[in-house]
C-alpha cells in the first residue's frame, strides 16, 4: 500500500494541493459567511 501511495504522490502531486485548498476555502467561506451574517442575526 505505501508504494501505491508513492507512485500515485510521483505521477500526480497536485491533486493533494488541490484538496488542500479546496477545504481552505471552503474554510474562508464559512468563516466569512459566519462573520457576515452574525451581525444580521444579532440585528434581529
Amino acid at each position: 500500500m505505501r508504494r501505491r501511495k508513492a507512485a500515485c504522490r510521483q505521477t500526480s502531486p497536485d491533486i493533494e494541493d488541490i484538496y488542500l485548498w479546496r477545504s481552505l476555502l471552503s474554510l474562508l467561506a464559512k468563516a466569512f459567511l459566519t462573520a457576515y451574517m452574525l451581525p444580521c442575526l444579532h440585528g434581529d
